[in-house]
């Protein structure tokens, strides 16, 4: 009896054995080739199921000799693909879905509580179905943190892109702020640096003056020759009446009288220097480390090699440094832990892996010692052409005087270094606060970005006040900005239209059309514009004349408006660099954008 039972046995296991398979496979995307990690992918009509990691790749066992394969990504068409009894292996496409991360219209907004999340983050649950439309497929619960890149989504306010509302916001909706915070960018200076060929000038000390010796404000050119100054910034800067603008390039001064607000346009000076073709890019993540922050961190520890790999293809001729500073609060075990500028990315990854979330137990955190250890402490590369600071942080900092204090030190230093700040809001950021995050972007040059409710991940995230956003990935946000931050000419003619069709400025198009609201480039256009490249005007010719016309640079930063009464106008590009530019043209029901370029040579 006991020798049948063992061979019953032995039998029955073989059976098992020979009824399981394992089906392996990778996820990309349709456009571009380019790995889905964080992807769904379950057995249909069940709750078994993985996800991909972060090369798109993924395991999956199954009983059955054929099955049916339920695959989705935040962003993607959900799709159903068949693996037959003879296949254990599958590629699966997945086609964009404009719908799953369509424009977001915000009618209102209220504050939310502050989260204590100190868990790990679980992205799947039994009681959701798969992200995308038209699935009823049910996730499979997985325990612990699933974090992976390309999950998180984002939106972006660019308020140069929209000075006038911010314009109308600040002294309208957010006004109470500014008296909590003593901040007010309101009165702006732009400046526009160019060679005698049309080069942009990019690293240049830029001043605002009322005398040779008294600055009301001072920052570096950007990547497009671009500096913005400020006038009574702070409710205790000097006050005083502009006199003329200093731009300092190579030792050498420039000297530009009557400055005008931005108002009234832009304040161009052009050197005798030739142009200069910077490559060096400084990077670094500032990260609120207190309890409520370990979701966050997760995700970052999974995005960052993603976010610089991408990058790093983007702008295949620039020197990328990397740091990092975490904090915490002052009666923490730590205060700031900072890791200096690197160009290993493994050096900097064990950084931030070594790193989790607690303390902070009252609701304000130590960002000004966080800021002052980033700005003043770390090594930021002098001649470089972008240098980028990414706070990702769910508290606003302390709001006593010497805080204050300590924080206008940091901004107004940030800015005269050129570094861009460049504020990550997760949940818990409260009306307060996003005033001074983006107060604080547009003091440096930089721009606002905030987590979402579309991943599904963490808890509630307040919309913040403006007309409309656009809701992304985080990862594509932050590889976007950083390529259109650190984009330069290469001091060389460009040649014609396809040759500078690439990767980095695809991404450029889409900051623009994010910071402008939308619109749809180059397709099915209502009006045609010429010549492209063009070096001096734009012919543009619409069926009939546009209710509005927008030029913006590579950054999404607009440098021209027009209203034509005609459909046939011209516009004069003669006194902006040679660059990349968006023309974006409201026919009368909606935004179009095209690309053009300018070749001043």
């Amino acid at each position: 009896m006991k020798a049948f039972l063992l061979l019953f046995l032995l039998l029955f296991s073989q059976l098992v054995v020979a009824q399981t398979r394992t089906v392996r496979g990778t996820v990309r995307s349709a456009a571009d080739k380019a790995p889905v990690p964080g992807a769904t992918v379950l057995l249909k009509n069940t709750t078994i199921g993985t996800t991909t990691g972060p090369t798109g790749t993924f395991s999956l066992t199954t009983t059955t000799a054929s099955t049916t394969l339920v695959v989705a990504s935040i962003g993607y068409k959900t799709q159903e693909v068949v693996v037959s009894k003879t296949t254990d292996s599958v590629r699966v496409l997945l086609q964009e879905d404009a719908r799953a991360l369509a424009e977001v219209v915000v009618t209102g907004y209220k504050t939310m509580a502050r989260r204590d999340i100190t868990g790990s983050v679980a992205t799947l649950s039994s009681t959701k179905g798969v992200s995308g439309p038209g699935s009823s497929a049910q996730r499979q619960t997985y325990k612990g943190p699933q974090a992976g890149a390309g999950q998180l989504t984002a939106g972006e306010i660019h308020d140069y892109s929209k000075w006038k509302l911010w314009q109308d916001i600040a002294q309208r909706d957010l006004k109470a702020w500014q008296q909590q915070w003593h901040i007010r960018p309101l009165e702006r200076y732009s400046v526009q640096l160019t060679t005698a060929d049309g080069y942009p000038i990019s690293n240049a000390v830029v001043s605002l003056k009322t005398a040779p010796n008294v600055s009301l404000w001072t920052s570096r050119s950007d990547n497009t020759g671009k500096s913005e100054l400020w006038n009574n910034l702070f409710d205790s800067a000097a006050v005083g009446q502009p006199v003329f603008i200093e731009a300092l390039v190579d030792g050498q001064p420039y000297i530009l009288k009557k400055p005008v607000l931005f108002n009234k346009g832009l304040n161009r000076i052009q050197v005798s220097q030739p142009c200069r073709a910077l490559s060096a890019v400084d990077i670094s993540f500032v990260v609120d480390a207190t309890g409520s922050m370990q979701d966050e961190i997760n995700y970052l520890k999974a995005e960052l090699s993603d976010i610089v790999n991408r990058t790093r293809e983007l702008l295949p001729a620039s020197s990328i440094r990397l740091s990092s500073v975490f904090y915490r609060d002052v009666s923490d075990d730590y205060l700031t832990h900072k890791s200096d500028f690197t160009e290993s990315l493994d050096s900097i990854s064990r950084f931030i892996n070594g790193h989790n979330a607690a303390g902070g137990d009252d609701y304000p955190e130590a960002v000004d010692q966080a800021l002052n250890v980033a700005v003043h402490e770390l090594n930021w590369n002098e001649q470089a052409k972008a240098r980028l600071l990414f706070l990702i942080l769910d508290a606003p900092p302390h709001d006593d005087d010497e805080s204050r204090a300590l924080l206008k030190q940091s901004i107004q230093k940030a800015s005269e270094k050129g570094i861009r700040i460049i504020p990550i809001v997760a949940s818990g950021i409260d009306k307060s606060t996003e005033y001074l995050m983006r107060s604080w972007a547009l003091a440096t040059n930089g721009t606002y970005v905030f987590l979402t409710d579309h991943s599904g991940i963490g808890d509630a995230h307040i919309a913040p006040t403006t007309d409309s956003y656009k809701v992304e990935l985080l990862n594509k946000v932050l590889v976007r900005l950083i390529t259109s931050f650190a984009q330069t000419p290469d001091c060389q003619p460009i040649r014609d239209v396809a040759q500078q069709t690439t990767r980095q400025y695809e991404d450029g198009t889409a900051s623009t059309n994010a910071a402008l609201n939308g619109g749809n480039e180059d397709s099915a256009l209502s009006w045609k514009h010429y010549p492209n490249p063009t070096s001096d005007v734009l012919h543009v010719d619409c069926r009939k004349a546009p209710t509005e016309v927008f030029v913006a640079d590579v950054t999404g930063k607009i440098v021209l408006r027009t209203v034509p009464t005609e459909r046939r106008f011209t516009l004069n590009m003669v006194s902006f660099p040679t660059g990349i530019y968006f023309l974006k043209i409201n026919n009368g029901k909606t935004w179009e954008s095209a690309r053009f370029i300018l070749n001043r040579q």
